[in-house]
């Protein structure tokens, strides 16, 4: 312990101190300078730096310095659309059929955290996930992660990666809805992340400008398209070559849009028709 102790230099000790109230976690910094936890808290006692509470869970704070993965990008837009900064903790809540992206977000941030089943007013159960942790917090605010939800959202340009962001948004406040004959993809929001989300649409998948509906007594818009022919080049942007998602969401995506459209009673009923009479005028073979 000792020579650990002796083997930090002194700009070493000064960024440690420095770097710990910035939110990197003991652990992290014994990673980062090879040496035992007990020689990082020896350092910060010793420079009267206040040590937190023993930290239970594992987690990669440094994830979102940069979002240069399709997880990290999706994970981040499902953050946007379900999930809250509440003082330096990030928390999400999604219906328990849908645990599974609790489980890509975590494997995002290589953390430990447990998903817990949590309960509005002693009915209504959500599986949750609570990650305090300063220096994550710090770095999804700058991604424009905002302290819970506020009209301020705007997409972030993310390079290549802005169709898995769009998806993940997509995944937390988008819905498939309509008839087979007539499916309807809508995303909700405030209205200026959700104008931006529609100028993406537009420019990615050749879509016209649709009017956005706007809700009484509250802020909320939403935006939509209906017909299989846009909603396949929204699902093909979204979806073509895609890992992470929502599985369920994507096979009723894929459901509307991949398969051969039905045909209406009268359509059914012409196409009988013609062929009746192709039957009809076909000679009859000589006997």
């Amino acid at each position: 312990m000792e020579a650990q102790l002796k083997k930090l230099k002194l700009e070493q000790i000064t960024a440690i101190v420095a770097s710990y109230k910035k939110g990197e976690s003991i652990a992290e910094l014994a990673r980062h300078y090879s040496v035992h936890r007990k020689a990082i808290r020896y350092w910060l006692k010793k420079r009267g730096t206040y040590i937190k509470p023993y930290e239970k869970y594992t987690i990669n704070a440094k994830a979102y310095e940069k979002i240069d993965t399709e997880s990290k990008a999706y994970v981040l837009g499902f953050i946007y659309a379900d999930g809250s900064i509440v003082g330096n903790a990030l928390q999400i809540a999604v219906h328990p059929k849908d645990k599974e992206i609790l489980r890509v977000v975590l494997m995002t941030l290589k953390s430990s955290h447990p998903i817990k089943k949590y309960y509005y007013n002693q009915s209504y159960a959500v599986s949750r996930i609570y990650i305090k942790n300063k220096k994550l917090a710090c770095l999804l605010k700058k991604h424009g992660v905002m302290e819970r939800k506020t009209n301020r959202l705007t997409v972030p340009e993310i390079k290549i990666h802005t169709r898995h962001f769009m998806r993940g948004y997509f995944d937390g406040d988008g819905s498939i809805s309509g008839t087979n004959y007539r499916p309807y993809f809508s995303v909700t929001g405030h209205l200026p992340f959700i104008s931006e989300f529609q100028e993406k649409l537009m420019k990615y998948c050749g879509l016209n400008k649709t009017k956005i509906h706007y809700y009484k007594h509250t802020s909320a818009v939403s935006l939509g398209y209906c017909g299989r022919k846009q909603l396949r080049k929204i699902f093909h942007f979204l979806y073509d070559d895609a890992t992470v998602f929502l599985r369920r969401k994507k096979e009723k995506f894929n459901k509307v849009t991949v398969k051969e459209e039905p045909k209406t009673p009268l359509e059914a009923l012409k196409e009988q028709n013609k062929e009746n009479k192709t039957s009809a005028e076909e000679p009859t073979p000589n006997t």
